[in-house]
């Protein structure tokens, strides 16, 4: 097989990305994330945690017990948002690298040094304690993904998923909150799922639920399971696998549904807020309500091939997008009340699976 030039140089380029991971992230970050957009984005991630401890706070399937160590957990999430601070430091930057010997020779040569040095660097984390601290990363800020690590009980949020479609700086709050503060609701919600329930605030494996609380939340999933597995997906002839999907299936409608709450926390502290008020070119008929569900559904646009659709069935932890989409939407009554859904409607069902 014959790789082009434009096969070497994407191939070259994701080996500077995994194994410069930093370096590569910093070119990235002066290009395209000024300071303002890590500021704004840290504003809809507290605004996220506050309404997930509000939830908590408001949650009557837990016990007093696990309530009180669960707000606890959400309070201490460590958030990595855009990128660290030293990042932009080129001393530090350097100093970051240093164990990286000099690149030069032939590119498999290169490629075994660089894999020696991070090898010996997770190699020398053995038996070491998990640092917990905002400017500690593992995860490149030109990842174009988001985190959830239960290990340190933190999220992660790059600069390069502070894009569109999941980010515009300046667009109305409604909107980014729909699309890049479902994501992070997204990752939160995964401190309080089935394995997350296995590690405590400070990321340590501790079981901190009680048998109570576990078997009510076991009965919370079954009413997803039941929901997933009752639709049809046509072009692979199947049902979707309920049980497969589940934690990805409850931290979207959990995800989704905080941050339409930290959204309105928004709006709260800033009434009358001109932002919300600029109408779109060609959205000018649609209320900051239903914004919020238009750009919560825009960024799971996808065109996949129907051939594929079986094999991602197969194996993947997620739903399809579709159904990442249109079920989350359907558990809640915010968006029924938003497009003034009438009862019953296929977008508005009677019976709406709900955890957090």
């Amino acid at each position: 097989m014959d790789f082009t030039d434009v096969d070497k140089e994407k191939l070259c380029r994701k080996d500077v990305e995994d194994y410069l991971p930093m370096p590569y992230g910093a070119i990235f970050v002066q290009s395209y994330t000024p300071d303002y957009i890590k500021d704004d984005a840290r504003v809809v991630v507290d605004h996220i945690k506050l309404a997930f401890a509000y939830a908590l706070r408001l949650n009557t399937w837990m016990d007093d017990q696990t309530r009180t160590r669960a707000m606890a957990k959400v309070q201490r999430i460590v958030s990595h948002v855009a990128y660290p601070d030293w990042i932009k430091n080129k001393t530090e930057l350097d100093e970051s690298h240093a164990d990286i010997p000099e690149i030069k020779g032939p590119y498999i040569k290169i490629l075994i040094d660089l894999k020696e040095v991070y090898t010996f660097r997770s190699l020398s984390q053995l038996r070491q304690t998990n640092t917990r601290d905002e400017e500690y990363w593992t995860f490149s800020p030109a990842t174009l993904n988001a985190f959830y690590e239960h290990s340190t009980n933190s999220i992660t949020i790059p600069a390069a998923i502070l894009n569109f479609p999941f980010y515009s700086y300046g667009l109305p709050p409604a909107m980014n909150y729909g699309s890049i503060g479902a994501i992070i609701g997204h990752e939160i919600s995964h401190a309080f799922d089935t394995l997350g329930s296995h590690f405590d605030d400070s990321g340590n494996l501790r079981n901190w639920w009680t048998k109570e609380t576990k078997s009510n939340f076991i009965l919370k999933n079954y009413c997803f399971v039941l929901q997933y597995n009752s639709i049809y997906e046509p072009h692979s002839k199947r049902y979707l696998n309920g049980k497969q999907t589940l934690s990805e299936n409850i931290a979207d409608n959990g995800g989704l549904r905080q941050s339409f709450h930290a959204y309105r926390l928004h709006v709260d502290e800033h009434p009358g807020g001109r932002e919300e008020n600029i109408p779109l070119e060609g959205l000018e008929e649609f209320t900051p309500d239903q914004l919020f569900f238009i750009s919560s559904a825009y960024k799971w646009c996808a065109d996949i091939n129907p051939k594929a659709v079986k094999m991602i069935m197969n194996s993947d932890s997620h739903s399809l997008e579709e159904y990442r989409c249109n079920v989350a939407v359907e558990n809640m009554v915010e968006f029924a009340k938003a497009f003034q859904c009438s009862n019953n409607e296929e977008m508005n069902p009677a019976k709406k699976c709900v955890v957090w």
